[in-house]
């Protein structure tokens, strides 16, 4: 199941995701306006949620590795984006046809209980 990740963890994991290939890329410091600390304690959700594996390198610097998880992420957000908007617009289907059979049943009663005093009349 998909679960979506905070801002700051989306751009922690898409600067890994963009630096995967590139050598000596994988050890940050600091992404952006996230300094070191912020950063750790992010890294430390990521791995939790198995998206990254950490490796420290030394104090200052940290270096992480993407797991399967982490490298589909973004696919796999579409992916569950999309599928919402279609359960979304599913719900506002059955919602429309609920409403019209609604008022076509109360129209049928509504129709029946004017009829019930012309049949009393005629039981007269």
């Amino acid at each position: 199941m998909f679960k979506e990740l905070s801002g700051a963890e989306e751009k922690v994991l898409q600067y890994a995701i963009e630096n995967d290939n590139v050598p000596n890329q994988g050890n940050i410091t600091e992404i952006g306006t996230i300094k070191n600390g912020e950063l750790r304690s992010i890294v430390d959700r990521l791995v939790d949620e198995g998206y990254v594996v950490a490796l420290e390198e030394d104090f200052l610097k940290l270096k992480i590795d993407l797991t399967y998880n982490g490298k589909n992420y973004f696919k796999e957000k579409a992916r569950w984006e999309k599928e919402q908007k279609t359960l979304t617009r599913r719900k506002w289907r059955i919602t429309i046809i609920i409403t019209i059979i609604g008022a076509i049943i109360t129209a049928i009663i509504a129709e029946v209980i004017g009829l019930i005093p012309w049949i009393v009349s005629l039981l007269r």
